[in-house]
């Protein structure tokens, strides 16, 4: 399994250090998602949400855009609760403790309950995620969704740093989970170029393979304003924005 790091990102605004020629050379010819093991496909996967005595789960590594409970997270939680009559077990992750500190029950139900190990940090990239991946997927869950770009400096550090998450992910089990990459939603601030540039790489690297994308991207653009969706910040989803994402990725997992 090939495992490659990348400097560690933390808020929003991110200046690399001077690389080596070798590390130079890296950057320039990435590692492509073919040598990713296959992940399990998408459909039959959440199919296995029907049997109403079967636990399932997923693992979101990913950013402060997933971490609040009127965010997208919380939101599929309730509507998974609701459509599949369970209980949703929600471990939050605490950035001061690098671990999960405590959990949110959403919703009720007879059946089996839905566990989602949350590993949105605010203002954390794919690196970190990556460093504590054991400790964001402490077991294997049915799908993980990468959920990051707008903590990513450049396109280069958010293809290599997806391709390693997604790589261990597929190899750290037996039986690999599915997995699903967010293409985040957009920006209007001055980062929008290239948080824009970000998401395309994410999109040509995983396009065309057993991958999800879950184009939150598209969602948003296809909204009469973008602008709209967002908090005063710029890229933040505000509750309107929330909603689109939560349904972006319930249109993606077909549910």
């Amino acid at each position: 399994m090939l495992v490659a790091t990348v400097a560690s990102t933390a808020g929003c605004v991110h200046t690399p250090p001077p690389v080596t020629d070798k590390v130079a050379q890296y950057y320039s010819n990435p590692p492509k998602p073919k040598a990713v093991k296959t992940p399990a496909a998408l459909a039959p996967t959440v199919a296995l949400l029907k049997d109403p005595k079967r636990a399932w789960s997923i693992g979101v590594p990913g950013d402060s855009t997933g971490n609040g409970p009127d965010e997208w997270v919380y939101l599929l939680a309730k509507d998974l609760s609701a459509k599949y009559d369970r209980p949703v077990i929600i471990h939050n992750w605490d950035i001061e403790k690098n671990r999960y500190a405590d959990t949110t029950t959403i919703g009720g139900g007879a059946g089996a309950p839905v566990t989602i190990w949350n590993g949105s940090a605010s203002g954390k990239g794919l690196t970190y995620s990556f460093e504590h991946r054991e400790a964001m997927l402490p077991s294997r869950p049915d799908l993980v969704i990468v959920n990051h770009g707008h903590n990513m400096a450049t396109p280069q550090e958010a293809r290599v740093g997806a391709y390693n998450l997604v790589d261990w992910a597929t190899n750290a089990w037996d039986k690999p989970p599915a997995v699903a990459v967010t293409l985040q939603n957009p920006r209007v601030d001055g980062r929008a170029a290239t948080h824009a540039a970000v998401v395309a790489e994410l999109r040509e690297q995983w396009t065309g393979t057993p991958v999800k994308l879950i184009d939150v991207e598209d969602a948003y653009k296809s909204a009469p304003d973008v602008a709209a969706l967002v908090r005063e910040d710029g890229f933040h989803p505000n509750p309107k924005g929330e909603v689109v994402w939560a349904e972006a990725v319930k249109r993606a997992l077909g549910v």
